[in-house]
């Protein structure tokens, strides 16, 4: 999960990106005026040596001229067009900030199963090694990790889980963290708290609309390598619907953190799934509700982080969850 600090510097890295596409349209604009200043001094030169009973053709200067004058204004074209474009992306960066933190519903099909617990740290040096121990109120050590050791700010999350991966009670829980250098010296961490506390995983929601009712209806879900984990029935009825699902696979068991996705299926009263003419599920106009951890700008445009690998554009917000 990135860090505030994380995403100040990716937004105005990326905006630095976009004054970056301005100035290479000022390099070329530079180029084409120092290449044309060039071409006037060696025409004004040759016309002050020609010979006078054999003047020079002036066909293919006057021709050169015209490019020149079309480059210059294609270029000056381009120049409206990148002030517009960073400016408008700019103004996007700036709109996406405000949905760092919070529960937005959009168009799409991923979910994201957050950690239950997560803790931040800050390496005053980069670090060869860094060790994070989880005590229980009774000092016995219940998990122990190994982090990055880049310096800088951290933000760590933790599934709630033992070294031998069976859960633990939902608590508050001590933190004890060292780390070392290259040399085996130490480097000092720095802990806003050393207590961490256990919660509930949040329960990932989703919503669906159906055209027209269907005998049954149900709704898989897929981990992040595409294997099933769980299988919800779901209301067949026409309308808008909205779904809880409890994070847990088919054997009742916690899910691990990570994306997840949702594919709504529609079955008729023979129970054979309904498909468009394309033989894909019938659309159900899914939406998904996710935290919004960082906001990047990419080729098709603004995003949201809600995932690892998982993002949504800024036009398919639907509505803020909280």
């Amino acid at each position: 999960m990135a860090t505030t600090s994380s995403t100040t510097s990716n937004m105005f890295g990326d905006i630095s990106q976009l004054n970056g596409a301005s100035q290479q349209t000022i390099d070329s604009r530079n180029s084409v005026a120092s290449t044309y200043d060039n071409f006037l001094k060696l025409l004004t030169t040759q016309l002050k040596n020609q010979d006078p009973l054999d003047p020079t053709d002036s066909s293919e200067f006057t021709n050169q001229l015209v490019q020149f004058s079309q480059v210059e204004q294609q270029i000056n074209l381009n120049a409206k067009f990148d002030k517009l474009l960073t400016s408008n992306q700019a103004a996007q960066m700036l709109q996406a900030s405000n949905y760092i933190g919070k529960n937005v519903e959009a168009e799409g099909s991923f979910l994201t199963v957050e950690a239950p617990a997560s803790f931040n740290y800050w390496m005053t040096k980069d670090a060869t090694t860094v060790s994070a121990v989880i005590k229980d109120e009774n000092g016995n050590v219940v998990r122990t990790m190994t982090l990055d050791g880049k310096s800088g700010s951290h933000t760590q999350a933790w599934d709630g889980r033992k070294d031998d991966g069976s859960l633990l009670p939902v608590g508050t829980y001590n933190l004890i963290m060292s780390a070392l250098d290259e040399n085996g010296a130490s480097v000092a961490v720095d802990l806003p708290t050393s207590k961490i506390t256990l919660s509930e995983t949040p329960k990932p929601r989703f919503g669906y609309t159906f055209a027209e009712a269907y005998n049954r209806a149900e709704a898989r879900i897929y981990d992040a390598d595409g294997s099933l984990v769980r299988v919800l029935k779901i209301d067949s009825g026409a309308g808008r619907k909205s779904v809880v699902w409890d994070g847990r696979d088919e054997k009742n068991t916690p899910v691990a953190a990570g994306s997840y996705e949702v594919k709504i299926l529609a079955y008729d009263a023979n129970d054979k799934l309904v498909t468009d003419d394309k033989s894909n599920p019938v659309d159900a106009k899914l939406t998904t509700v996710n935290r919004v951890k960082d906001i990047g700008s990419t080729e098709n445009g603004v995003q949201l982080q809600v995932g690892k690998d998982a993002y949504i554009n800024l036009d398919k917000i639907v509505a803020v969850r909280g």
